[in-house]
């Protein structure tokens, strides 16, 4: 009988002593996190100025006018028109049928 209160006085040594060193720990955690939650961890920063933004200059750096020199394609494309006829019609020589 001596063992059995014995084996349970040992238990409840032990609860109460595993509840108590559970909060000293957990006493002393939120001790220290209330002290760095207290304290500025950045610097206030200074204000800047507000920002003018121009809409047009804005509109033009966001989609800049494109200007397409068509030209020299439009002169390769008569150039080439001008082959093609050149190629089908055969060419005459002065006192010569064609197509002989």
């Amino acid at each position: 009988m001596g063992m059995i209160l014995m084996i349970i006085a040992g238990i409840c040594f032990g609860w109460w002593a595993l509840t108590t060193v559970q909060d000293y720990w957990r006493s002393s955690m939120t001790s220290l996190v209330a002290q760095t939650s207290q304290t500025d961890l950045m610097p206030a920063a200074p204000l800047t100025p507000p920002i003018s933004v121009d809409a047009s200059k804005l509109a033009r750096a966001i989609n800049p006018p494109v200007k397409i020199d068509t030209r020299a394609a439009e002169r390769l494309a008569i150039e080439s028109m001008a082959r093609q006829i050149d190629q089908q019609n055969p060419m005459s020589i002065a006192g010569r049928r064609a197509g002989r």
